[in-house]
């Protein structure tokens, strides 16, 4: 067996003794995806909400209204509930429900003699996207039943309060809606103004999970490369490096060893981490093996760069300090914490050249199948390049007073 060979056995051994800190470098993707299973759920989200509603008109015009909360999609965004004024009041105090609509007594008998009628609405103030659903929704009912009432005045006059139309008021008022259509095909047939309608293109849910996921597993990636390069200090300590010196070439495998050991280590945890992405939270993969070995090679290149700030740090604590400062840095400005979507355009056109953000788009690249042959390979020979000059760094750092 070659010193390289004899290098990578013992850091796999080294590994294995340790499989507490193995298992946390492996499993916090997987932690992650739980997370945000756990707070965006499998699909995008649909914002939920309870109304309370004080009928205290109790006609057939404010049920009409009533209706409108718990029709078509607001019927899975909104749960109806009645309530009198009072306990309404008291439940929103309460924190109890999105919006309170207070619908007054002779709601229905202003409608009929187009008299001013106030709704009132109380809101949430802890709330943003329910509350507004619920006002704009009103507000439009209401300009619905002023436009009726302009055109239809006259019929109105001879529906009754308070009650349901008979079958005979129903079908007068059909005929007179009939008459006017009728008399308004002259303005509209042919139109006077030509509009071309397309179909809209329908904007498809957000899977914030799946949005983040990749963002935090690159944020995995940079932690257990920081953590594993804390080892060439480990090895310093214990005269493993001043032992090494003796031996010709010797640098060079057990540095190749703690490489090897680490890229294995990098294509579990990517293994993983998408498999958990994939399942819990709906991640699109297309291209799993090339995107296991991206991070695989990435997590080396990012390992070899955190330990050329390890071997040029004057001690153990200077070089802690450092490569935390450093791993935070990167991840608030590389995309880990938030996706590159979220964030400032000037911060986001930052993070994107940063080592961990750079490698991060090209994963979302391969998870999307979106690259073509030329730019993976174009990637994967730039972050090989990456790596082998952090290696050879790193090499000339131990050769020249770091292992004494």
């Amino acid at each position: 067996m070659g010193a390289l060979g004899a290098s990578l056995i013992k850091e796999l051994r080294r590994y294995r003794r340790d499989p507490l800190g193995l298992a946390a470098w492996i499993g916090i993707p997987v932690l992650l995806a739980v997370l945000l299973v756990l707070l965006f759920g499998r699909e995008s989200p649909t914002p939920h909400g309870r109304v309370l509603v004080a009928d205290q008109d109790d006609s057939f015009v404010s049920r009409l209204l009533i209706g409108a909360y718990s029709g078509g999609p607001l019927a899975e965004m909104l749960a109806v509930e009645a309530v009198s004024a009072e306990e309404g009041r008291r439940r929103m105090d309460r924190g109890e429900a999105s919006a309170l609509v207070i619908i007054p007594e002779g709601f229905a008998k202003g409608f009929f003699d187009r008299a001013p009628a106030k709704v009132e609405i109380v809101t949430n103030p802890a709330q943003s996207i329910v509350p507004r659903i619920v006002v704009e929704t009103t507000a439009a009912m209401l300009d619905l039943a002023g436009y009726f009432q302009e055109a239809f005045a006259d019929e109105l006059e001879r529906l009754p309060r308070g009650e349901a139309p008979s079958d005979e008021q129903v079908a007068a008022v059909a005929v007179t809606v009939n008459r006017v259509v009728r008399q308004s095909l002259k303005y509209l047939d042919p139109p006077l103004i030509e509009i071309e309608a397309g179909a809209a293109a329908e904007e498809e849910p957000v899977n914030w999970g799946a949005l983040f996921f990749p963002s935090m597993l690159y944020m995995a990636v940079l932690l257990a490369a920081g953590g594993m390069s804390y080892d060439i200090w480990r090895e310093k300590q214990m005269a493993t490096l001043h032992r090494a010196a003796s031996a010709p070439g010797s640098f060079a495998a057990l540095l190749g060893g703690k490489l090897a050991a680490a890229v294995a280590v990098f294509l579990a945890l990517g293994a993983g981490g998408l498999l958990a992405g994939a399942g819990l939270l709906g991640l699109e993969v297309r291209r799993p093996l090339l995107a296991v070995l991206w991070i695989g090679l990435s997590g080396g290149a990012l390992y070899l760069l955190s330990m050329v700030l390890q071997v040029h740090s004057s001690n153990y604590r200077s070089a802690a300090i450092g490569n935390n400062l450093a791993v935070m840095l990167l991840a608030l400005i590389g995309g880990s914490f938030f996706p590159f979507e979220l964030m400032p355009d000037w911060m986001a056109r930052i993070g994107r050249m940063t080592p961990n953000g750079w490698a991060l788009l090209q994963l979302r690249d391969l998870l999307s199948g979106a690259p073509n042959p030329a730019s993976a390979a174009g990637a994967f020979s730039a972050v090989v390049g990456v790596g082998l000059l952090s290696w050879w760094i790193c090499l000339r750092r131990l050769r020249r007073g770091f292992s004494r």
